[in-house]
């Protein structure tokens, strides 16, 4: 992206460490400890017009870094095996957006300053015989800060959001049929305690603090059953649900509009047939799978008229349900030599018309917002010695294409659409290894040199194209 202050604005400095220490304390115990730090520097974001120019003149950088810690201990018992797993993300970001290609002669500083702790501790039985269980807990605590600057004047914008949420769920298993069949039963239960805070008040300096607080539950379940005709092949049937919990709107809009409800949560529903294995004397490995989801109450940023005026809010929208296919096969013609290929199609669309200020954003039948229909990609993966001692090459390949996406919003009564275009990306690179040792590579992204872009801004501000580094 080429500024009139500056050739190649969107310019980046990455810079990442890793650490992984791994240790067998007892033949019974087991404990990993995990570090991995990340700092990354932008000139600008990646948005341009079709020849990856933006008129910004102003400073728009990026930098985001963070920090993650984990710790992994593992225990096995005589009937069964104990896994703790902890972790911790320290994480932020800050940037500018210039907002004068929006019409609107101002710069938008925004700051997200986040902390997450989590712990799941899973046993699972470790016998041979025809049942099998799972049982686990898991807790997650996060908070977040979120500051931006007031373009049109007045105080900042400063919010705090904290989750508290924890779960329980467990899993049998039991073959039968001289284990040929096994039916997998499971359940989960989520609980999420949610909370929006305002830091600084954007209203009559005697006006309280906006907080609000919400709490959101769910129980899901799941099932399947498997068929293993061959010992390398299974075929499977499987029903489950998935859960996304809802959360208070933003203080700034609640001080406006404060018995606006919060967002709810939204659910799906996923019917799954498929069929994996191997064949060829392992030469040769699939899995497919057919499934239909039913989406309910999807979450979505609408206009919808409250208390005699049209607002923008994250409310629940309609059902969207939908067919997809999925596809991977791996074929090893040599000992040294990998091919893989691998696709996705997903039919997921809107099941009734979607209006927002009375306007149709969606016609029954149109795909979800940044939903692309399908994926296809293929790779390869070349392997040879080079000394005796244990020293080898490894040389690996592969292009991925995905098909257009699109941004569907209202503003004023009008629908604008945003389309992208069709991706192509192709990634190779190059190592020498020596097993269980240290690896050395050289690699590079987009050599195709895809500059299309991901999504033309619906609003038709060129400059605000989502564009691919080149």
């Amino acid at each position: 992206t080429d500024k009139p202050i500056k050739a190649d604005a969107n310019d980046a400095e990455l810079r990442s460490m890793r650490l992984k220490v791994n240790a067998q304390a007892t033949q019974s115990l087991t404990i990993g400890l995990s570090a991995w730090l990340s700092r990354e520097e932008y000139g600008a974001p990646s948005v341009a017009d079709d020849d990856s120019r933006n008129s910004s003149l102003v400073d728009e950088s990026i930098e985001t870094d963070y920090d993650a810690y984990g710790v992994k201990v593992g225990y096995d018992a005589e009937a069964f095996s104990i896994t703790s797993m902890s972790s911790y993300l320290d994480y932020s970001n800050t940037g500018n957006v210039d907002l004068a290609p929006a019409g609107f002669p101002a710069v938008l500083f925004t700051g997200l300053d986040a902390d997450v702790f989590s712990q799941e501790v899973i046993l699972n039985s470790t016998s041979y015989g025809a049942w099998r269980w799972t049982a686990g807990m898991f807790y997650r605590g996060a908070e977040d800060r979120l500051r931006q600057n007031n373009p049109g004047g007045g105080a900042p914008f400063d919010y705090e959001n904290t989750s508290e949420s924890y779960a329980a769920f467990g899993e049998v298993d039991r073959r039968f049929a001289d284990d040929k069949l096994q039916w997998t039963l499971g359940l989960r239960y989520f609980h999420d305690d949610v909370r929006v805070r305002e830091l600084v008040n954007q209203g009559a300096p005697e006006d309280p603090l906006i907080e609000e607080k919400r709490s959101f539950d769910s129980t899901t379940p799941r099932a399947v059953l498997s068929w293993f005709p061959r010992s390398d092949t299974t075929l499977y049937a499987l029903y489950s649900e998935g859960f996304r919990s809802g959360f208070p709107q933003d203080p700034g809009f609640l001080r406006s509009h404060p018995s606006f409800p919060s967002l709810k949560p939204d659910e799906l529903h996923n019917y799954e047939i498929g069929m994996k294995g191997e064949a060829l004397d392992k030469r040769l490995s699939y899995d497919a799978g057919v499934y239909y989801m039913d989406w309910h109450d999807v979450q979505q940023t609408l206009s919808v008229p409250f208390n005699g005026t049209d607002v923008t809010a994250l409310v629940n929208g309609e059902s969207a349900s939908g067919m997809g296919v999925d596809l991977a096969v791996m074929v090893r013609p040599s000992e040294v030599l990998q091919l893989g290929f691998n696709f996705s199609w997903k039919d997921l669309t809107m099941d009734t018309v979607v209006l927002s200020e009375g306007t149709v954003l969606f016609n029954r039948g149109d795909r979800l917002n940044l939903s692309p229909e399908y994926t296809v990609g293929a790779s390869a993966d070349l392997t040879f010695p080079i000394d005796r001692g244990g020293l080898q090459a490894r040389f690996s390949a592969s292009a991925n294409h995905t098909s257009e996406r699109s941004m569907r919003t209202v503003v004023s009564g009008a629908q604008l659409l945003g389309v992208g275009d069709d991706l192509t990306f192709v990634q190779a690179s190059f190592s020498i290894e020596r097993r269980d040792h240290w690896t050395a590579t050289l690699f590079g992204d987009n050599l195709g040199d895809e500059r299309s872009t991901a999504l033309r801004d619906p609003f038709g501000a060129p400059d605000w194209s989502m564009r691919v580094r080149p």
